[in-house]
């Protein structure tokens, strides 16, 4: 059983460090997916970095019992204030925000920094 446990931690560990590593590859455009309803307050902060500039974290604030919605609807303000003219934000659907490079030649990475709500899951693809 111990056995069983000690492998299972090792190999959710061994995912996250993996997907952390996948999430910090440049791209020209990133999907970020919402799902959820909030349980209480709380915000997600998203860690966001140019190519070969400086990280930025954009905080976005969630409001107790707001669904996916409301969320990609914070998110994308949020972004469109704090990048500015050189990128695209725009929400898709109820539960989608992406966000474009409006120059190819300059990647970003866009990772959850960190995240305080409860009952709310975000994926970025």
């Amino acid at each position: 059983m111990r056995k069983a446990l000690v492998f299972a931690v090792a190999a959710a560990l061994l995912a996250a460090a993996f997907g952390a590593a996948l999430a910090q590859t440049p791209v020209t455009g990133a999907k970020i997916k919402i799902d959820g309803r909030a349980e209480g307050n709380g915000y997600i902060n998203l860690k966001f970095t140019p190519s070969g500039g400086e990280a930025q974290t954009i905080q976005v604030p969630v409001v107790d019992r707001d669904r996916e919605e409301a969320i990609a609807q914070s998110m994308a303000k949020a972004l469109t204030v704090a990048l500015g003219e050189g990128y695209k934000v725009d929400t898709r659907g109820n539960d989608k925000v992406e966000v474009k490079t409006k120059d190819k030649k300059k990647p970003f990475t866009l990772v959850v920094a960190e995240f305080s709500v409860k009952d709310v899951s975000v994926k970025i693809y």
